[in-house]
């Protein structure tokens, strides 16, 4: 084959191959877009496991005094005792109201779900949370969310 040969028969396949490529690119994309839509809609199908009390009060907060009194809790509380992983047992302290509060910790010591607990974004299984004197079980998830705020 001379070299002119060569460098035809190269160019031609770099001709072929950059659109294929391209193709192959956007295919990847389209499909992951498309995975990802899924997961969305699989998200939305799921039943908030946090419902109001039938007799869920506003929440009335105004100095914002937060209180956890003997918190127990554990992600695994549908398995049977033995096998739960206590991640909080027998929490308590307060947040004088207007002061400023740190949680420090080693990764896995529970300082987000504490935050979380505070938004309820799960139940606790035993003891309390009050904000201003009122336990936030007893208040409507939305209020209590709007009325809060944590700056990381």
């Amino acid at each position: 084959m001379r070299v002119e040969d060569f460098v035809t028969f190269n160019v031609y396949i770099i001709q072929i191959y950059f659109p294929l490529n391209f193709i192959g690119t956007f295919w990847r994309f389209i499909r992951q877009s498309w995975t990802d839509v899924e997961l969305v809609l699989e998200i939305l199908k799921v039943n908030e496991s946090i419902k109001d009390d039938p007799n869920a009060i506003e929440a009335n907060i105004n100095a914002g005094k937060i209180e956890f009194k003997n918190i127990r809790f554990t992600y695994d509380y549908k398995l049977a005792s033995e096998d739960q992983r206590i991640i909080l047992d027998d929490v308590s302290f307060t947040v004088p109201a207007g002061k400023s509060f740190a949680l420090v910790g080693m990764t896995g010591s529970g300082k987000s779900t504490i935050l979380r607990l505070l938004y309820r974004f799960y139940e606790i299984q035993q003891g309390q949370i009050l904000i201003d004197g009122q336990d936030i079980k007893r208040m409507r998830v939305n209020d209590l969310r709007k009325s809060i705020a944590i700056v990381p």
